[in-house]
């Protein structure tokens, strides 16, 4: 399982929701190969929660560091608004221009026009009318060896196994190869870089 951590955790599991961003399944006992691309195009999105927790975007709109990307509109009708630029060059903000809470979130497009597809990272829960989202988008990739988990499920709390790998994609070259593993002693997990083995 594959997911972006926020760079502040202050509300963490309590309004903020890291999301499954990938799951990759390797059968047990047997080789298996995936491949990951990762392109940073930052945007914020409009959902819904469902009672599975998983994240279910209806809107979204690429922003760079320093937009103010709002949106408006009524519940079925939102739209997101031209961004403008904020006050501060080190963060990007969605503000809430509807009358409603909405579920918002911050994550990465893929692809272009009808392919284009938006994948959220971190999930903010009810932000209320007029109230803004703040936040620094954070390369910060965490894996975790576990099951029962599906992409865009908000994470209520704290994964239940360790962190086996933790990298920020934007200090690693942009074509890399990993060895997932397993220790034939002790069981344990690990991925470690391909140039290395």
């Amino acid at each position: 399982m594959l997911v972006f951590m926020p760079p502040d955790t202050r509300q963490l599991f309590k309004s903020q929701f890291p999301v499954v961003w990938k799951v990759i399944t390797f059968p047990a006992g047997e080789y298996g190969k995936a491949s990951v691309r990762y392109v940073l195009r930052p945007a914020f999105g409009y959902g819904q929660v469902d009672q599975d927790y998983l994240f279910h975007p209806t809107g979204w709109a690429q922003a760079q560091n320093g937009d103010l990307v709002s949106i408006s509109g009524s519940p079925g009708q939102l739209k997101f608004d031209e961004n403008i630029k904020g006050d501060d060059p080190k963060h990007i903000a969605c503000k809430n221009d509807t009358d409603n809470q909405i579920d918002l979130s911050v994550g990465i497009i893929k692809g272009s026009g009808a392919n284009e597809k938006y994948e959220p990272t971190v999930v903010w829960t009810g932000v209320g009318a007029g109230a803004n989202v703040t936040t620094q988008f954070r390369s910060k990739l965490s894996v975790y060896v576990t099951r029962d988990y599906k992409p865009n499920q908000m994470l209520r709390g704290e994964v239940e196994t360790d962190v086996i790998w933790s990298h920020n994609l934007d200090e690693i070259d942009d074509v890399t190869s990993w060895i997932f593993v397993q220790d034939d002693d002790t069981g344990a997990f690990s991925i470690v870089s391909a140039s290395k083995v």
